[in-house]
């Protein structure tokens, strides 16, 4: 029988014989499905687990739930009864789903009508395919990764794939401003970035129906006809959008009030036939669809790239994002909301999540803050279901759970504004999904709430959770990237934080000397947060004071950057909400252990070891030569020519060996060669007449270059502060320029009378 025959037959006797009771069918209809996908034994032919226990912790009390079926590391499928709306209960397998170690790659969500799948690594808030009943047989594709020998899924991307289509909403828009700011130079930057705003609010408001449907399209299809209107129309429709009540009349008939914040100031720009064409190709976009926590960072990269349209590669996926927000917010509230008893307990509950303050205090365009705010509608949305199954009626509520409770900094001002819009959209999706009473509008004024300014620099206001992503920048790079004058002011600020320390860790450091008693945070930094200088800079303070590590990733790949590695820690100030979790093997496995330490590892904690005598006399460890520009490196090929050429050269030329090449084949070693004159002056380098050429026409006008540059950069340090301490490290590299940054005498002497 093929899986089209037995899936066919599956289908059949379901619509015969279940009948859709939840308790009491779940079973049998897994069971029979797994028969269907190739199984003989069915559910425990695919090693799952039929009610899964899953433990929740509150108060260091554990609570258990029981999931309907679970693969482990594959899928988690939750049923509900027929005829169930799938959607209202995507929150409780969620909570099931992030409990889960390791969490599965997809969910299902069932009521024996239809199957709602997730790929929770690519897109977890929505679903990546639906399939009915009736067709499965012919509709399986979302679902091979059943089957007894898994496939890839194959999805619809056309009709779920929605960071694909907010991909190309993104970048038709960023098109639209690169013309406008870029080529035609209508305005200064900052007028045009909030016109595409304001076009951008436009179209997802006429979607999402906080404007009448077509709005906004309208105008631009009517200017493509004629482009005359366009300007008169764009300012009256803004206009509209920013008086308080509702337009009674003419062309913006019923358009309501949105607010006093991105509609405070309105510039319109007469639009060319290209940047019309553009904005009705954005329109054709389904924008109810778009997914608002990724659209601000592609649209960003979209519009650094310009004309290069290789916008949209890397962004922070919400997969990532939970690794903070679960931990930090979603799960402490969710065990008390599940341990709450009474109708009085649930309505106390409710009161102090609608004081709990959010901060980012990097948070770009608000990807952090946006899933937070979707999940703290959720919780909410929790106590009114369980509010409502006491009493048997909807609760009176005095207060809800706003936008305006999230906070968030960032250095770069239009990420800022990206970010408003971002929380504003929040709101209508969050009222649409649950199926709030709240009214959509106006629009929360988030003016005060997301500001733009230096995180380390200014004050924050008050918070009870810290989460985000700051900046990565390693401390070497620090002076060079952000000026000798900004470092200064940053390191008096924290002079306790060691200089080689990466700029992330100032975050931690700020973040947990203002949380109150009770807090908790949660920060993305480079895996180097967890090694030396960093560590003790960032960790062990916390440690040291009053913070306990419950749930860390002591090294991961992340999704927002190509090609880093990063450590997550989330911490408490008292008494930590869980028994702490440290997850392993870039973040797949999660093992429960009495205490984190501040090195991240499962290993000895190292944080309070000790030099010991033995290592250092005599110095037994030490690290390798630093040459400090790679001009001084040569392939084999020129190594041969520079020696063909001048014998005596050879005589400053060596084998460059990494780890790769000791432990590497034999026959392929050494595959690099290095010119190191060791300690030799000028006059004796010179003797050695190629090698000497080489490293002068590729490495000394670099040096010259970083000197003149590092002059500059004090002069201007010294002009804004007489005492700011200056930089003279590529000076005074620029004096000996044809040696190795660090050439280690220490080991050459160490190694002059070993035999090998």
């Amino acid at each position: 029988m093929t899986y089209e025959q037995s899936l066919a037959a599956f289908a059949a006797y379901c619509q015969q014989h279940i009948k859709g009771d939840e308790k009491g069918e779940a079973q049998i209809f897994l069971d029979r499905l797994f028969v269907a996908f190739g199984y003989p034994d069915g559910i425990k032919g695919a090693a799952g687990v039929s009610e899964q226990r899953i433990r929740f912790t509150l108060d260091q009390k554990s609570t258990t739930r029981f999931a309907d079926l679970v693969i482990p590391g594959r899928v988690l499928i939750e049923m509900k009864k027929r005829g169930e709306n799938l959607q209202v209960h995507y929150a409780q397998a969620m909570s099931y789903w992030q409990n889960l170690v390791p969490n599965p790659r997809y969910m299902i969500l069932c009521n024996f009508d239809e199957f709602w799948i997730y790929d929770m690594h690519y897109q977890a808030s929505a679903p990546m395919g639906k399939v009915r009943l009736e067709h499965l047989a012919e509709g399986y594709g979302p679902l091979r990764f059943l089957f007894y020998e898994p496939q890839e899924p194959i999805f619809n991307k056309q009709l779920f794939d929605l960071v694909e289509l907010t991909r190309a909403a993104a970048g038709r828009l960023s098109q639209v401003f690169t013309s406008l700011a870029e080529k035609r130079k209508v305005a200064p930057r900052e007028q045009v970035q909030r016109f595409v705003l304001q076009c951008m609010l436009a179209m997802f408001a006429e979607d999402i129906g906080l404007l009448p449907r077509y709005t906004f399209t309208q105008i631009i299809t009517d200017a493509e006809q004629d482009r005359g209107n366009v300007y008169d129309l764009l300012s009256l429709l803004f206009l509209a959008m920013n008086k308080p009540g509702k337009t009674l009349g003419g062309r913006f008939y019923g358009v309501d009030y949105f607010n006093g914040g991105l509609f405070r100031q309105i510039d319109v720009f007469p639009l060319s036939t290209e940047e019309l064409r553009l904005l009705s190709e954005a329109t054709s976009s389904d924008w109810s669809k778009i997914r608002p926590e990724i659209f601000g960072t592609i649209f960003e990269q979209s519009m650094e790239a310009g004309e290069r349209h290789d916008y949209g590669a890397h962004y922070t996926s919400e997969d990532d994002i939970r690794r903070i927000v679960n931990p930090v917010i979603v799960r402490p509230w969710g065990e008390r909301i599940a341990a709450a008893r009474t109708e009085s307990d649930l309505h106390d509950l409710h009161h102090a999540l609608c004081r709990y303050q959010v901060l980012d205090p990097a948070c770009g365009s608000g990807n952090f803050l946006y899933i937070a705010y979707r999940a703290m509608k959720t919780l909410e949305r929790q106590i009114i279901a369980r509010l409502t199954d006491l009493t048997g009626q909807p609760p009176t509520l005095t207060a809800t759970v706003s936008v305006k409770q999230f906070h968030g900094i960032d250095i770069n001002p239009f990420a800022v504004e990206l970010a408003k819009v971002t929380l504003m959209i929040a709101k209508k999706l969050a009222i649409d999904e649950l199926h709030t009473a709240e009214a959509a509008l106006p629009l929360d004024d988030l003016d005060g709430n997301l500001i733009a300014g230096d995180a380390l620099l200014i004050d924050w206001p008050a918070f009870d959770a810290c989460i985000g992503n700051p900046p990565y920048l390693g401390a070497k790079r620090l002076k060079t990237e952000r000026g000798v004058e900004y470092v200064n002011r940053v390191r008096a600020l924290f002079p306790e934080v060691p200089g080689n320390a990466d700029y992330c860790v100032y975050w931690f450091r700020k973040a947990h000397d203002l949380m109150p008693p009770g807090a908790r945070a949660g920060l993305v930094g480079t895996n180097t947060i967890r090694q030396n200088y960093s560590r003790m800079g960032g960790l062990d303070y916390i440690a040291d004071n009053g913070g306990t590590l419950y749930e860390a990733v002591a090294s991961m790949p992340w999704s927002g950057e190509a090609a880093v590695h990063v450590s997550i820690a989330a911490w408490s100030k008292g008494q930590p909400p869980q028994t702490p979790r440290l997850w392993v093997d870039d973040g797949a496995r999660g093992v429960e252990v009495p205490a984190i330490n501040t090195s991240l590892s499962l290993k000895t904690d190292v944080s309070d070891a000790v030099v010991l005598e033995c290592n250092t006399d005599p110095k037994r460890v030490f690290q390798g030569q630093t040459p400090g520009h790679d001009g001084f490196v040569l392939s084999k090929a020129q190594a041969l020519e520079i020696t063909r050429k001048d014998p005596n050269s050879g005589r400053v030329i060596f084998p460059y060996l990494t780890g790769d090449d000791l432990i590497g084949k034999p026959e392929a070693r050494p595959s690099r060669y290095i010119i190191d004159f060791s300690s030799k002056d000028i006059l004796e380098a010179r003797t050695h007449s190629q090698a000497y050429k080489h490293i002068e026409e590729r490495v000394l006008p670099d040096f010259e270059a970083k000197a003149k540059a590092e002059i500059e950069k004090n002069s201007a340090a010294r002009a804004a502060n007489p005492r700011a301490k200056l930089n003279k490290d590529h000076q005074g590299a620029l004096q000996q320029w044809w040696l190795h940054f660090r050439t280690r005498p220490d080991l050459k002497r160490a190694l002059q009378n070993l035999p090998r």
